[in-house]
Parts: C-alpha cells; structure tokens; sequence
C-alpha cells in the first residue's frame, strides 16, 4: 500500500508530529517524500533538477511519483480491479496480480453479509458510545470511538500520519485498510452504484464480494421502490414503513437460503443474544437505515402525481375523441338522410315534369 507522505496537507501534519515528538530528520525524509511523490510538487522538483543539469535526479523523482500514483490507483476499488485486468490482457500477470490483490484487500474488514456499520458516522458514532457508556459498556464505547477514529475518513487518515509518524506502519497500513473497508461497503449498498461495482468485481473474478454489492444495492433498490409506491397510494408517511417490511421481507429470505441470519435479522439476533447498548443500537439503527432508504423512495413517489395527470388528460382527451367520433357518426348519418330525401325530391319533381 502506497504511503501517506504524498498527501498534501497530511504529509505536513506528519512532518509537524514528528518534529515535536523530536523526530527532526523523520519530518525532513517525510518532506523529501513529498517532493518526489507528490504530483505537481514533483513535477516542479523535476524541472528545477534538470535545469541544474541533474538528469539522473530528475529521472529518479518522475520514477518516484509514478510508482506511488501507480500504487494508490491499484488499491482503488473497480478502478484496481480494471487495472488489474487490463494488466493480465497485456500479459503482465505480476502487475495484475498486484493490483487485483490491492483493490480486492479492503475487504478484510468485514464478512460479506454484514450490513455497514455505523461506527464511522460522526455524531452517530458519539451517541452510540454515550449509549454505551449509560449502560455500563464503557469497553464498548472506547471500541466504538477506536472504530470511528479508524474508519471515519478524514479523521482515518489524521490518525494514520500519526501512526506513520511515531513509526508504527503496519498499523497506519490497518487504519487505511479498515477505512477503505468501511467507504466499500457503504458504497455496495448504493443503488446502481452498488451494482456496478458488482459487475465489475465479478467480471475480475471476486465473486464473494461482487454478489454482497449486487445484493446490498438491490435490498436498497427495492426498499426505495417500496417507499415510492406507498407514497403514491398512501401517502403520508408509510413510505418508513414499507421500507422496513420491505428490507425485512429481503433479509428473511436471504437468511432462509443462508441458514443463518442476515442483513437486520443479524443485527436483531446479536441484540438478543448479547443485549448491550451497543449492539441494540445497532440494531435499532438498522431499523432507522430501512426506514429512511422506504423515506427516500417516497421522493419519487411525489413527484408520481404529474405522471397521473398526464395519464388523466389522456383518458380525457379519448373520451373526447370518442365525443367527436360520435358526433361525426351522427352527421354522416344526418348526411346519408339528406341525400335519400334529396334523391325522392329529384324523382318526384322528374315525374311531374
């Protein structure tokens, strides 16, 4: 995994927690790294060391910058994954391997019929932990924050320079992981989005994690239908509650075909097998999350009404066809008597003369 030292901002974050932790010569190599990796910044050093006519150095930096840019696409999920495949195409397995591995490697943080954990939400994160702490699971609560802190982005990676900057890599390497693992399955459970990232990790051939996002969107997707055909003949607010059958009735079958439980029914189980306030949480959150993806749908339901009137005017404009075509049959047969009486008054008037 590529390092933080290229980042703008969190590389001098890094650089300035290991200055004051006495770290002088760290900060220095840290801001040597960011001057090589960085692009733009690296491309400025290239151009200032082949004026001085230091070519090698100029080559070494762009070789630099090119690894790391390299390195963080392939741990890009579906990007890594195309790269990946577009390495193996060309013959180059080993670069393929490489990137394949990368992007897939996010997964370590969670099983695939997890749903996404809220731990990483802020504000969310803080009211479980005070939930916890209320009931007496302060252990609880202090794995939350280490959770939040772990996958929150943004804060993730403010924690991850410091790990990097007191030298503990393999743990900065884990924060980052766990984050990316985090923002993955969030993304699964994203209509169209989901499924997308679904196709494209099948077609790399991981399939384990291409069917978790392809099922996670449409539990989304059709949760959201749910809420937008409540509201169309409901209204008000059963698009919440039609979201939560509708999630419900999904994960029901789902842990019927698994034997195991699922999607909310395995928040619900570890609630009542181990009712801390930080599991009920969960699971209460989980029901929240359903309701509010059936709420979401009802914002397609009210804008279903203009679609109704068009298809009102419509029936209205055939029935009005229906009128003229009526009206019209009744002159051609007003017509058809007018030239019968026509044809009498000719023969009458032939007879007389």
């Amino acid at each position: 995994m590529p390092g933080g030292d290229w980042i703008p901002v969190l590389s001098q974050m890094k650089s300035f927690v290991q200055v004051i932790t006495g770290d002088v010569e760290g900060a220095r190599q840290t801001q040597e790294n960011f001057s090589r990796e960085c692009p733009i910044v690296s491309q400025a050093r290239s151009v200032v060391e082949l004026a001085s006519g230091n070519e090698e150095a100029a080559i070494e930096t762009q070789s630099r910058c090119l690894t790391t840019m390299n390195d963080f696409v392939d741990g890009v999920p579906i990007v890594g994954h195309v790269k990946g495949g577009l390495h193996h195409l060309i013959g180059d397995h080993e670069g393929g391997d490489r990137a394949l591995n990368a992007a897939s490697r996010i997964s370590v943080n969670r099983k695939p019929q997890q749903m996404p954990g809220y731990d990483w939400i802020p504000v969310v994160s803080q009211v479980k932990s005070l939930v916890q702490v209320i009931t007496g699971d302060v252990e609880g609560a202090r794995q939350t924050q280490a959770n939040f802190s772990r996958e929150c982005p943004i804060v993730s990676q403010t924690r991850s320079a410091i790990e990097l900057a007191s030298g503990d890599k393999e743990t900065a390497k884990k924060t980052q992981y766990q984050c990316l693992g985090t923002m993955s399955n969030f993304v699964d459970f994203l209509p169209i989005v989901g499924h997308f990232k679904g196709g494209i990790q099948h077609l790399t051939g991981d399939h384990e994690e291409g069917n978790h996002a392809l099922k996670a969107a449409t539990r989304t997707s059709v949760m959201m239908g749910a809420g937008a055909v409540a509201t169309i003949f409901t209204g008000g607010l059963t698009a919440i509650l039609a979201g939560i059958a509708v999630g419900a009735a999904f994960d029901s079958s789902d842990s019927i075909i698994h034997n195991e439980p699922r999607g909310l029914f395995a928040a619900v189980d570890k609630a009542v097998n181990k009712p801390t306030g930080g599991n009920v949480f969960d699971a209460a959150m989980g029901v929240v999350g359903y309701g509010m993806a059936g709420y979401s749908g009802s914002k397609i339901g009210t804008k279903m009404p203009d679609n109704n009137q068009v298809v009102e005017l419509g029936s209205k404009m055939a029935a009005d066809i229906h009128k003229l075509n009526a009206v019209i049959g009744l002159a051609l047969t007003f017509g058809k008597e007018i030239t019968s009486l026509n044809s009498k008054i000719n023969t009458i008037t032939w007879k007389k003369s």
